[in-house]
């Protein structure tokens, strides 16, 4: 939210320099928090299943599910970059 409300000031100002680098700087940020969740994520999905006392009859079935539904938010971050930069003047 406050990166669109950054894009419109830039682009009231028409100053199209500092929109391009608060875009990229935008998109690179929500990218690199991203993936850092994902590397979280991944390389602690033992530890997590583990604190969350999952019980050995479901153990392998939910790692299994969370293998197929964490890619599942890789679009996530997509969308969230296009909420933030699409004002209405970035529309057609």
């Amino acid at each position: 939210m406050g990166a669109g409300a950054l894009f419109s000031i830039y682009q009231g100002h028409s100053d199209t320099e500092r929109l391009r680098t608060a875009v990229v700087q935008a998109f690179l940020l929500i990218f690199i928090v991203c993936m850092g969740l994902y590397g979280v994520v991944y390389l602690g999905l033992e530890t997590i299943l583990t604190f969350l006392q999952v019980p050995a009859e479901v153990y392998p079935l939910i790692r299994q599910y969370l293998l197929v539904v964490f890619p599942g938010f890789w679009p996530l971050f997509y969308i969230i970059f296009l909420l933030a930069s699409s004002a209405p003047w970035a529309t057609p």
